[in-house]
């Protein structure tokens, strides 16, 4: 569900990390309004796991609780790090 959310506020998925899921807004092509789409998918986000919660509540199933951290300004965007990233190493 959360993926979807990311999708339809034109965010990229970045990576899940654990139970964390990570999205970005504005690369590889500009957008001039990323964080309204960002702070807006994170609004949904909420909302869809209360509706969610309710569903799982109502059937006797656990539910869930989420934190959203948004983060904007520059960025550095594209593979970055060891130039060996990617290479096997042979030993």
């Amino acid at each position: 569900m959360m993926v979807s959310v990311i999708f339809q506020h034109q965010g990229t998925l970045d990576k899940f990390v654990g139970d964390c899921v990570m999205a970005f807004w504005g690369a590889p092509l500009p957008q001039p309004n990323h964080a309204e789409l960002a702070a807006r998918a994170a609004l949904d986000m909420i909302e869809g796991l209360e509706k969610l919660n309710q569903k799982w509540q109502s059937e006797g199933r656990p539910t869930l609780q989420i934190g959203v951290g948004i983060n904007t300004g520059e960025m550095l965007f594209g593979n970055i790090g060891s130039d060996l990233r990617g290479h096997l190493l042979a030993g």
